[in-house]
């Protein structure tokens, strides 16, 4: 059986030429939309306005739902005034923004969700279509703490979520995001001292197969992913010959 705020929405469409409809999402969240049948071409088109209802919060659905009947209500004089969906007027970036999150696995979230906050703390309840080349450099501006690696992640998750809008006509400009480069990634690495490794190596530890393998790489050099792939075939004459990278090769001396 439906919901009540989902016979509800039903109800709310009779006689309308712009109707509420709604999809359900993974993570079990209703994505409200509003859809248009155009008769002389035989299409529908669709706005998504971000707005999402959760089915346990009343309150909070009451005033998404009545939110949506407002922006259709202003729609449906359009529509019948011979238009169509003024699809970037009504849409807020971070609306938006949240109806794709909501839809991504939990590692990802947390990336886009971070960058979303940033975003909207400097542009709040700005809509998709006024985000431009200067609010994107703005934004970057804005990481100049965060590692380079962040700020690629940042990025990235900013311009995916404008290409969705593109992908949905909501964006019809160039995506502003798209014109920043990734920044180059340095970092500082940090090896063991040869006392260290001696100290390391008169330490107990409770897997004699593992310390084997750890020191194994350190005085080799070889990384713990060839390492593991080294077989008994790879010795030959007391020298251990290993390809990596497809292409090169080392050798060194086993020790017995």
């Amino acid at each position: 059986m439906k919901p009540d705020v989902l016979n509800k929405i039903n109800g709310l469409n009779f006689g309308k030429a712009v109707k509420i409809r709604h999809v359900k999402k993974k993570s079990g969240k209703i994505i409200l939309y509003l859809e248009n049948y155009i008769h002389a071409t035989k299409k529908r088109e669709k706005l998504f306005l971000g707005k999402c209802l959760t089915l346990e919060n009343h309150a909070s659905d009451s005033i998404v739902l009545k939110r949506v009947m407002s922006i259709r209500d202003e729609l449906e004089l359009v529509v019948q005034g011979g238009g169509s969906l003024i699809k970037q007027k009504y849409v807020l970036f971070i609306d938006f923004a949240s109806s794709i999150i909501d839809n991504k696995k939990k590692a990802t979230r947390s990336i886009y969700s971070a960058a979303v906050a940033r975003f909207d703390s400097m542009f709040p309840k700005i809509r998709i279509d006024e985000i431009s080349s200067s609010h994107a450099n703005m934004f970057l501006s804005s990481l100049f703490k965060l590692n380079n690696r962040t700020k690629n992640h940042y990025i990235r998750a900013m311009r995916h979520l404008i290409k969705h809008a593109i992908s949905q006509d909501i964006y019809t400009a160039t995506n502003p995001f798209e014109q920043i480069k990734s920044l180059r990634q340095t970092s500082t690495k940090q090896f063991l001292s040869h006392e260290e490794l001696i100290m390391l190596q008169n330490t107990e530890c409770t897997n004699s197969e593992f310390k084997k393998a750890f020191l194994f790489s350190c005085y080799t050099g070889i990384r713990w992913g060839d390492i593991n792939k080294i077989e008994g075939s790879n010795i030959q004459d007391g020298y251990l010959t290993q390809l990596y990278h497809s292409e090169q090769s080392y050798t060194c001396p086993t020790v017995t």
